[in-house]
């Protein structure tokens, strides 16, 4: 079952993934624990910017799906493509720059429901 325990620390299952967009060589980790086994993605440029898509196991993540479960989530996109200084962030919940420190700045995202094809 996922958990969203908004700890003030990082814990055995808080994970902070970080993707840099690059034409040629994207790259992705996982600051906290090093959990990148099995996750796709994908960053493409478009007319307007890029696009980044990502697919987590939940074997990754050390949890089981169910509808209804509550996630601590965070998605921010940081500018910084000329190297050195970030120039801004744009973030999904967070209102203050801490979501890379402690979980307690997370939002909540729920999974409405399980979908098969």
């Amino acid at each position: 079952m996922p958990r969203d325990g908004k700890s003030a620390e990082y814990g055995p299952t808080d994970y902070q993934y970080g993707f840099s967009w690059d034409k040629t060589s994207p790259q992705m980790q996982e600051c906290k624990h090093s959990r990148t086994n099995g996750v796709q993605y994908a960053l493409v440029t478009t007319d307007t910017g890029y696009c980044v898509e990502v697919k987590f196991p939940w074997s990754t993540l050390g949890a089981k799906p169910s509808a209804g479960a509550k996630l601590g989530l965070d998605i921010q996109v940081n500018d910084n493509d000329a190297g050195g200084k970030r120039k801004s962030k744009l973030a999904w919940h967070a209102t203050e720059d801490k979501a890379w420190e402690t979980p307690q700045a997370f939002g909540n995202a729920e999974l409405a429901g399980l979908v098969g094809w």
